[in-house]
């Protein structure tokens, strides 16, 4: 169990870096091909690693 709790922790951490260097990208307005533009993908990003981050919080508080 603590070489699982110690893998969830490492992908936490992980996990957090990448969404403070999406976080950083934020008011650059750019169009993309497809019609979306650079911030509706990053705020998308950012969605989707804030729900990762909150499901590895809880599964760690259920193995502590």
């Amino acid at each position: 169990m603590s070489k699982k709790l110690d893998e969830l922790q490492a992908k936490l951490i992980k996990y957090k870096k990448k969404l403070k260097e999406k976080k950083l990208g934020y008011g650059e307005v750019v169009r993309t091909r497809y019609g979306d533009s650079y911030e509706d993908q990053l705020r998308d990003d950012t969605n989707a690693l804030e729900s990762l981050i909150n499901s590895i919080d809880e599964e760690i508080k259920k193995l502590k």
